[in-house]
């Protein structure tokens, strides 16, 4: 479990357990710890003693019993009823090891080292990832290198079933995967026809317009013959720039008695003694505004 989901959950339940002192007492009755006046407040109920809380008031999400004493559980724990510093040890099987909890871990109350092979399977047992994998909390008998989990199954990386979704399997020489749901008897995934929709359906007399609505074909085996050909549009204004020749004049002038158009702008002459037009300078951005 994350850091960041350990505190919410200590924040929780000590949300829950205060509204359960709360509960518990008579409306208008002062709450009590073992027999004491107790305020939430200010207080903690440990082993039925009342203990006032010594941290700043935001710690106290943050804050837990551990014994008879208050912790600060973001870098304290508790093993076995005692504190500890969570950078001095590591505690397992309700013993405080002092090692460093960066290399070391802790696995069904196992104490293991760290590496890149050795892993722990559901809290409870330490194997080799070379050896084995751990599927939906428990070991598989396959190497982790070559295998994957799909739920409980652990499937060969280069065989033949793959993963549909989060945890189902299928042949995909045989069946397909759509939205992550297994289409038997198909390679390919049903797609809609084209004129297979309702407009297909609402057509002259209905010869044009195809399958009804709804009807679900499968585009394949579709030789390139027996599409319709794409036709392009005709331009109703063709540009005079179209297939120009080196004499700036469209091709088929001569042909269609067009007269010749005006010559290109980079070709139009300039006089020699005119100065050069100087670029416009853009003025520097205000980087201040952007910041």
């Amino acid at each position: 479990m994350s850091t960041r989901a350990q505190l919410l959950l200590s924040a929780l339940m000590l949300v829950c357990f205060q509204q359960h002192l709360a509960s518990a007492q008579q409306p208008g009755a002062p709450l009590t710890c073992g027999g004491d006046p107790f305020d939430p407040l200010t207080m903690m109920c440990c082993q039925q003693e009342p203990i006032f809380i010594e941290f700043p008031p935001s710690a106290k999400p943050f804050l837990q019993c551990c014994g008879d004493v208050i912790i600060y559980n973001v870098t304290n724990a508790c093993c076995a009823g005692e504190p500890y510093m969570k950078s001095e040890g590591v505690c397992c099987g309700g013993t405080l090891h002092q090692v460093e909890p960066l290399t070391w871990g802790c696995c069904g109350g196992a104490l293991f080292e760290k590496s890149p092979v050795l892993n722990c399977c559901a809290n409870s047992d330490i194997y080799d990832v070379t050896e084995d994998i751990c599927c939906a909390g428990a070991l598989r008998g396959y190497p982790s290198l070559t295998h994957t989990c799909c739920g409980q199954e652990a499937l060969q990386n280069a065989g033949p079933r793959h993963c549909c979704g989060p945890r189902t399997s299928y042949d995909w020489s045989a069946d397909a995967c759509c939205n992550e749901t297994v289409v038997q008897g198909t390679t390919v995934c049903p797609t809609k026809a084209p004129g297979a929709g309702a407009g297909g359906a609402g057509g002259a007399g209905g010869a044009g317009g195809g399958a009804g609505a709804g009807q679900v074909e499968l585009v394949l085996g579709t030789t390139p013959a027996a599409l319709p050909a794409a036709t392009a549009p005709p331009a109703e204004h063709p540009s005079p720039l179209a297939n120009v020749n080196n004499n700036n004049v469209p091709a088929g002038a001569a042909a269609g008695g067009l007269a010749p158009s005006l010559p290109l702008a980079l070709d139009l002459p300039r006089n020699a003694n005119q100065p050069a037009t100087p670029a416009k300078k853009t003025p520097p951005v205000n980087r201040a505004l952007y910041l």
